[in-house]
């Protein structure tokens, strides 16, 4: 069993809708705050109309095969501790380090998108200082 530390730029593939679909999720932050949350966003496939504030290739990280994005619409600030539990359950599955080049347009992205929430944003100001 690998060990998995959730830090800044660590990646996971999270299940979604009918939990056999895993997307990748990036943690834009290390643990923060007395309750020890992260912010996590998304990837997603590119299609028409989705939002360009932070596209992906291959290239950008191994688990990334075609045009993609960082959804900031479903971004979301989760504790520590229920990330680690979906790892340990095998809900999770980590990946690689999400290289810090790509990082960086992914958080320039998060501030850039009409779609990140302000809560998104107020988060990592906070957990980034």
């Amino acid at each position: 069993m690998k060990l998995f530390f959730p830090i800044q730029q660590a990646t996971i593939l999270i299940p979604t809708n009918n939990n056999e679909d895993k997307h990748l999720f990036v943690l834009l932050t290390n643990p923060s705050g007395p309750e020890q949350k992260i912010l996590l966003v998304g990837i997603s496939s590119a299609r028409a109309g989705c939002d360009p504030s932070c596209f992906l290739f291959p290239g950008d990280h191994p688990f990334i095969r075609h045009k993609s994005f960082a959804y900031y619409a479903r971004a979301r600030i989760t504790p520590q501790e229920k990330i680690i539990s979906g790892v340990d359950q095998g809900l999770f599955k980590p990946k690689e380090i999400m290289p810090a080049g790509s990082m960086a347009r992914i958080v320039n992205g998060l501030f850039e998108s009409p779609y990140s929430t302000p809560a998104c944003k107020d988060f990592y100001t906070a957990a980034s200082s």
